[in-house]
């Protein structure tokens, strides 16, 4: 089933006056955040969506991490690791709200990734919209010891 949104809906009031209706959408809090430094290359990447996911399968297909080079993350330096990773698993939890993507190999070292997820996942709530654009948060991974 295809559902339409309508960003923010306008209601004329008996007097002229306006009223303006903006309905919740689906929002999301990406681990490691934004902006992190040193974060171990074992690391496990998590989403929490603010609300359960429609189809969590076809959701975690809209989930992407990438390598896009060496520090500094701002204006990364161009290397090979500027592909998709492999990811051994992506799953939800069992209510669909949280996405997990694990690596299938530690991350490179020293290195620069963005975890993107795309607009339009939808939430099983009809009455929340789909998650709004598309969302891109970068992190750095720790020197090699």
């Amino acid at each position: 089933m295809k559902r339409v949104w309508l960003l923010a809906t306008l209601f004329v009031a008996g007097c002229g006056d306006f009223e303006i209706v903006v309905p919740e959408t689906l929002s999301a809090t990406i681990v490691p955040q934004h902006g992190s430094i040193e974060v171990s290359p074992d690391v496990e990447i998590f989403v929490f969506f603010g609300q359960s996911v429609l189809e969590p399968n076809d959701a975690i297909d809209d989930i992407e991490l990438r390598c896009v080079g060496g520090p500094p993350c701002q204006q990364p330096v161009a290397s090979a690791c500027n592909t998709p990773l492999p990811v051994v698993r992506g799953s939800f939890d069992a209510v669909g709200q949280t996405a997990r993507l694990l690596p299938t190999e530690p991350l490179q070292s020293d290195a620069c990734f963005v975890i993107a997820i795309e607009a339009g996942i939808e939430a099983e709530d009809e009455d929340t919209g789909p998650f709004p654009a598309e969302v891109r948060s970068s992190f750095q991974t720790g020197s090699a010891r």
